[in-house]
């Protein structure tokens, strides 16, 4: 069953945006992360699923943004490494006014499934409950990983934050 043009609008006002910042978690790009977005919902457009929910369509967007980006990055003619400051992660601990540090080198250096809870749970603020089911796992399993990442981060900054 094809989606309607009324669902499909609906679903595009209602999570683009949020796929986007997925997107841009990953390529630190405006324009990739325009296209990459474009892209999902082409993927949308022509998948043959039986959709019972927008929240079913919104956790098939949601994975299909992240293979997408992850896609994008591991290709040969995009490689290449983008600094951005667009995106800065404090956490509350350290929320000083003259200590902003700016983390997201660390993300970026973290293997592919922590990169990922990372960028759904800090960068598009997503619960682990829906995480959790946007990825298929566990989430005693995603807090886990949350928890290894973090780890991950703190050993990459010196292990003193």
């Amino acid at each position: 069953m094809k989606i309607s043009e009324q669902q499909f609008n609906f679903v595009y006002t209602e999570y683009s945006k949020e796929l986007y910042n997925i997107a841009y978690g990953y390529t630190k790009n405006k324009d990739d992360s325009i296209d990459i977005t474009q892209n999902v919902f082409v993927k949308l457009l022509e998948s043959k699923k039986d959709f019972k929910s927008n929240e079913d369509i919104k956790y098939f967007l949601i994975r299909v943004v992240i293979n997408e980006s992850i896609n994008f990055i591991k290709s040969n003619y995009k490689k290449r490494v983008i600094k951005s400051n667009d995106i800065v992660m404090i956490s509350p601990e350290n929320n000083k006014d003259d200590l902003q540090e700016d983390i997201s080198i660390f993300v970026d250096k973290l293997p592919q499934k922590y990169k990922s809870i990372i960028i759904l749970y800090y960068y598009d603020l997503m619960k682990i409950k829906d995480i959790s089911k946007a990825i298929n796992i566990s989430e005693a399993a995603l807090k886990k990983r949350l928890e290894r990442a973090r780890n991950l981060i703190k050993e990459m900054m010196g292990g003193n934050q």
